[in-house]
């Protein structure tokens, strides 16, 4: 019998989309948005955000910080975006033009390593700094 070790990841559901001149990345599981002019740069810039967050949450030791979910909306249109890519892939049709794209974004272990190690760094110093009362 042999052991496989998973190695540990954080896993978003995103759904990327035109509005209006923009491309947006929602996080559903954060309730975060990226927006950009490329769909690649709305998710960088969402991947930012999310890092934002899971290093304040870090900072304030308060896990309830990451506890925010997009809207019922937001999760249908994912949903229904999702299937229309299973569709497309099983179909083998790459042709179709989609408003909305299914993706993931992904931190992996490493990543969120060293994301932890930054966050407690840089809020030890900053309560370094704050006024003590006496």
């Amino acid at each position: 019998m042999s052991i496989t070790k998973h190695s540990i990841e954080l896993r978003l559901r995103v759904l990327t989309y035109r509005e209006d001149k923009v491309y947006v990345a929602h996080a559903l599981e954060m309730d975060l948005i990226g927006e950009g002019e490329s769909a690649n740069k709305a998710i960088q810039n969402l991947r930012g955000a999310v890092e934002a967050q899971l290093s304040f949450a870090v900072q304030k030791g308060d896990p309830r910080l990451l506890d925010f979910s997009a809207s019922q909306d937001i999760v249908e249109r994912y949903e229904r975006a999702f299937r229309e890519n299973l569709h497309d892939l099983a179909m083998g049709d790459s042709t179709s033009r989609q408003h909305c794209e299914a993706q993931y974004l992904v931190i992996d272990g490493p990543e969120l390593d060293q994301l932890r190690k930054r966050a407690l760094k840089q809020g030890a110093f900053q309560s370094s700094l704050e006024p003590s009362c006496v």
